[in-house]
């Protein structure tokens, strides 16, 4: 199965919100395509930088996005 991630999912997961988590690790466990959009990258790159969220930025990009499929 595909799961296109919006920005509200990408922001739960690095809020740590439980259910949105344990469903995203279960998918990928389970070897369903995540995919994360251009625009949606976009998006929140802009914010976090707006924000000076330097540090959750890093975590993105080392973490999570190498998850994704583009």
């Amino acid at each position: 199965m595909i799961y296109f991630l919006d920005t509200n999912v990408i922001s739960d997961i690095m809020q740590q919100h439980e259910n949105v988590t344990t469903h995203f690790k279960y998918n990928d466990a389970m070897g369903n395509v995540l995919v994360l959009s251009a625009p949606i990258e976009y998006e929140i790159r802009r914010g976090l930088i707006h924000k000076k969220a330097i540090k959750q930025l890093e975590k993105l990009e080392s973490g999570l996005f190498p998850l994704l499929q583009y």
